[in-house]
């Protein structure tokens, strides 16, 4: 910041009275044109959470309060004779309001649409009211959900109008209640000190910041320094929620472990992270934990493990020190890239340095950029399996190319006029009706088909919340449409499958069938169909796999579905090595390919190898149906009859809990298995 000229007395009085005003006008003006907006965006927040009037006014007011920062940063630097312009303030204000008012949208599932099922009674409620009570907290509300099968494992508080628990499936099947209740703790720790609001104050002072820093730094705001504070805001806004939410973190880690004891923390937060859908290996997981806004794993655990009592450290296992320590001065050194770079920028911004915007952008850009790989990897291999190209799509494009063709058309009359015609005026007037025509018949299509597209998304995403609220018969309707005739085959297989999970096998498999035909459109039907055939049409079940990997190109999920396929045809060496190219996966399907495999050595009698490969796969993915039924046959031959009635139990229960996996044969030997053990 440059120094300020000395003022004489009366001059510096002058600004202190100027500030004082400008000060009481931010206090009362900024907050109050703000209030009235976010209480109306958090009107529905609060009749879905039950929230009182006053809490209603008192929560929409401080998030007021919050977002008017930016515009008292504003004020702060006219008080140093840097006044932005209204335009600057304005856009970041307007960018602080909009963050704020995310916190109050209603409470809903991203990408599905459907509202979480709010639990009133029963075990998890119990458990949570017990947690909370140790805690000193007062219990949440508590909503549940389902990962359609996958049982990953979220839990989470939402709500600063009302908090509230949500927790997946994943949490409740894979975890046992004492490793549940150290997730519970952890999210009550949340509640307790309050960081519900470290977002909206991280997203506003991230805002505040921004304009604050790029005020001072630039030479002047028509010299890059308007644009400089829209970059520093994304900026500042993801590492510096980053750096001060892992701290907030492993607080909240640390209080949940003395609510419910340290050794059940620290195994269930490491189930908990079996069950994310992220890499935990290679160049990219290492990146992205470098930068995360939570920590990860190993750091996470062995954290809890150095500050665990002398009575509960004997019972922790030694975890990964090494790896927690390369992965703490990772985030170290990227912490230290972070800093370097928002203070090179701006320095070069101070200079008038071209690159300046370039070094302020690179933070945000890096974190970002390393988010959407991960993502775009996931949302790769669903769109492979089922593809979502929604009707309309060509209306779009068609209309855009008419809008974009008209001023071509318009370029183009005097020659064709020129060539084609002998009345030139005559040809000329309806050459001109005509392309005036186009911008209007483009910008219609443009319209419908989006308007259609839309329909179509919105369509997926409720047939997608009747799924997972186990709907499966307003989900068929939902797919197949007003009269049952539902053309596009990502429908029509959403529709098979809400049949098979209902009860009606013959109308689901024919419906598979039916779309198998080539050309197949969607893939996953070939997967699902050899799945339900495996055990009583191997052969079929077979040539679908083979199918299914040849149009996914070696995907791993269809490697596991033919690794199956041959398994249930005998053929156990071909069998193992599909399974094997599956196996280094993470999550859900490394877990089934580890299965596959031990249920393979346990028919050759290599019982010792298939337990540590049944270990190895319940250590990928905890509570897996898959790997517990492995458990179970594999222990029905090397354990003492009591202890494989107990793994058979804890596999039937996880079989039955899972319609979506579509393990009725499975279920079906599980019975016979432990009727045979029991009478042992």
């Amino acid at each position: 910041m440059p120094d300020l000229p000395l003022l004489p007395p009366d001059a510096a009085a002058t600004r202190a009275i100027f500030f004082s005003v400008e000060a009481t006008r931010f206090l009362c003006a900024a907050p109050l044109i703000i209030f009235p907006i976010l209480l109306f965006a958090a009107h529905r927040q609060r009749v879905q959470t039950g929230a009182s009037i006053s809490r209603w006014m008192t929560v929409s007011a401080r998030l007021a309060l919050l977002a008017s920062l930016p515009a008292g940063a504003s004020i702060l630097l006219a008080a140093f004779g840097r006044a932005p312009p209204i335009e600057v303030s304005v856009g970041a204000t307007l960018l602080a309001a909009a963050t704020c008012a995310t916190m109050l949208r209603q409470l809903r599932l991203r990408g599905r649409g459907d509202v979480p099922q709010l639990v009133e009674e029963g075990p998890i409620v119990d458990r949570v009211r017990d947690v909370a009570m140790r805690m000193g907290v007062t219990p949440p509300p508590v909503r549940t959900f389902g990962t359609f099968g996958a049982l990953q494992a979220y839990a989470a508080v939402g709500s600063a109008m009302r908090p509230t628990l949500f927790l997946s499936d994943g949490i409740l099947q894979r975890l046992t209640p004492e490793e549940a209740d150290a997730v519970i703790g952890h999210e009550l720790a949340h509640v307790l000190n309050g960081s519900i609001w470290l977002m909206p104050a991280i997203w506003t002072s991230s805002a505040a910041l921004s304009v604050l820093l790029a005020g001072l730094a630039a030479p002047g705001w028509d010299a890059g320094g308007g644009e400089a504070v829209f970059t520093l805001f994304f900026s500042l806004l993801l590492p510096l929620f980053a750096a001060i939410n892992r701290s907030n973190e492993r607080w909240c880690d640390m209080r949940g472990a003395q609510a419910v004891g340290f050794a059940n923390a620290v195994r269930g937060l490491d189930k908990a992270h079996t069950a994310f859908p992220l890499p935990n290996d290679g160049w990219l997981a290492f990146a992205v934990h470098a930068v995360s806004t939570h920590p990860p794993r190993a750091a996470r655990l062995q954290a809890l493990r150095r500050r665990a009592p002398e009575s509960e450290r004997a019972l922790l296992d030694a975890g990964e020190p090494s790896r927690a320590r390369i992965q703490d001065a990772a985030a170290t050194a990227a912490g230290a890239l972070w800093i370097s770079c928002i203070g090179l920028g701006l320095f070069a911004l101070h200079l008038g340095l071209s690159h300046a915007q370039v070094l302020l952008a690179l933070p945000g850009a890096v974190q970002i950029a390393l988010a959407m790989l991960v993502q775009m990897r996931r949302l790769r291999r669903a769109r492979r399996l089922l593809p979502l190209r929604a009707p309309g799509r060509s209306l779009v494009w068609g209309g855009v190319l008419l809008l974009l063709a008209s001023p071509l058309g318009f370029l183009a009359l005097p020659v064709l006029a020129r060539t084609f015609s002998t009345d030139r005026h005559l040809w000329m007037i309806c050459a001109i009706a005509a392309l005036s025509v186009l911008p209007l018949a483009g910008l219609a299509a443009a319209l419908i088909g989006l308007a259609v597209s839309m329909g179509f998304k919105q369509r997926f995403q409720d047939v997608l919340g009747a799924l997972g609220r186990n709907d499966f018969a307003g989900a068929r309707a939902l797919a197949r449409g007003k009269h049952g005739s539902e053309k596009h085959p990502s429908l029509r297989h959403l529709a098979a499958y809400a049949a098979l999970l209902g009860g009606d096998r013959e109308r689901g498999i024919a419906e598979l069938r039916e779309l198998c035909r080539d050309p197949v459109r969607v893939p996953a039907s070939l997967l699902m169909l050899a799945a339900v055939l495996r055990h009583q049409e191997p052969e079929t079940s077979l040539e679908l796999s083979r199918r299914g990997l040849l149009k996914l190109k070696g995907d791993a999920v269809a490697r596991v579905m033919l690794a199956s396929s041959l398994r249930a045809r005998g053929r156990l060496d071909e069998a193992e090595h599909e399974a094997s190219l599956a196996e280094r996966e993470p999550g859900q399907i490394g877990s089934t390919a580890l299965s596959i495999r031990a249920r393979i050595l346990l028919a050759r009698g290599d019982t010792s190898r298939a337990e540590r490969l049944v270990e190895d796969a319940l250590r990928l993915s905890a509570g897996e149906p898959a790997a517990l039924i492995a458990r179970a046959h594999v222990w029905a031959a090397t354990r003492p009859p009591d202890e494989a009635v107990r793994a058979a139990d804890d596999a039937f229960a996880a079989a039955r809990s899972n319609p979506f996996a579509l393990l009725d044969e499975e279920v079906a030997e599980l019975r016979e298995l432990k009727a045979r053990r029991k009478a042992v």
